[in-house]
């Protein structure tokens, strides 16, 4: 007798969380944000689709900014502390602002799931110029000259390296001398007139 098959259609489904991965854009100005995107997958790889709901996951892998520091956040939320995401069909995003420039390596993890294996590799660049700040030697004797060291920060105390090339500067902070009087002088210009300096990252 011949023998016949019928075929029956299997749905096969993703098995429970195992992983998650982390995507995102690969730069970031420092204080400014980017959305990322958190998904989940089975230990085949698999989108976890039935991880849905509300879920607290918990950011690391970037940094404070110099002091004053100022700490890295996930939808408002400072990295290390839980922060509740979304998710649906396995997947999240969020809002990240990053402060310190580095190389950020993004990671989070929901208890025992995590994205170590699957980090999301963030370039932090500075922002723009924000303040000045100078160095030098702390004593001088009146006459006789210094070399003082001219440095830009952003708004988050990141070396604004961006500042580059000349720029006048307007110097202020110490008296002329008695009668006769002798003004203070930047690289030969009186203080009060603006000096042009060449600075070099920032």
């Amino acid at each position: 007798l011949p023998i016949s098959a019928t075929s029956t259609d299997i749905v096969v489904s993703a098995a429970d969380a195992n992983y998650f991965t982390v995507a995102g854009n690969p730069t970031e100005v420092a204080g400014t944000s980017q959305t990322i995107t958190v998904t989940a997958y089975d230990a085949f790889g698999n989108v976890a689709s039935g991880y849905t709901s509300s879920h607290s996951l918990t950011f690391a892998g970037a940094n404070g900014s110099p002091v004053p520091s100022v700490s890295p956040v996930i939808n408002g939320t400072v990295f290390g502390n839980p922060t509740s995401l979304s998710f649906t069909g396995g997947v999240a995003t969020a809002s990240m602002t990053l402060y310190k420039v580095e190389t950020a390596l993004i990671t989070t993890a929901d208890g025992g799931i995590t994205a170590d294996a699957h980090k999301l590799s963030v370039n932090v660049t500075p922002n723009v110029a924000s303040y000045c700040a100078i160095t030098g030697t702390a004593t001088q004797i009146a006459g006789t000259s210094q070399t003082i060291t001219v440095t830009t920060y952003d708004a988050y105390n990141n070396v604004a390296t961006g500042y580059t090339g000349l720029h006048g500067l307007t110097f202020s902070g110490a008296n002329v001398s008695p009668a006769p009087s002798t003004s203070p002088t930047i690289a030969g210009t009186p203080f009060g007139s603006a000096t042009s300096l060449t600075f070099t990252a920032g």
